[in-house]
């Protein structure tokens, strides 16, 4: 998060950034949030490196509903549409 949502001032680096110097505004929870989110990606890559590929696409589902993020959506996509191939044998 670089600016803040609410005034769209820009942030101070973390973890100064936790409240916004313009509006006051607590940012923490979306934080750790971001934070969680960032650490089930990682965990679904780890998922899809070992071939655990339901894990995966459960983890990357988990992490969409935290963070719907570019990246999540490819890595959320590539999760499913490689479960449903090894799930229909392909």
């Amino acid at each position: 998060m670089e600016r803040c949502p609410q005034c769209r001032a820009t942030l101070a680096p973390p973890p100064e950034w936790a409240v916004c110097r313009r509006c006051g505004a607590d940012w923490r929870l979306a934080q750790r949030i971001e934070g969680q989110a960032r650490r089930l990606e990682g965990e679904t890559v780890a998922a899809l490196k070992r071939g655990a590929v339901l894990e995966a696409r459960h983890l990357a589902g988990q992490a969409m509903t935290m963070q719907s993020t570019p990246f999540n959506r490819a890595l959320t996509g590539f999760a499913v549409d490689l479960a449903s191939h090894s799930e229909h044998g392909r």
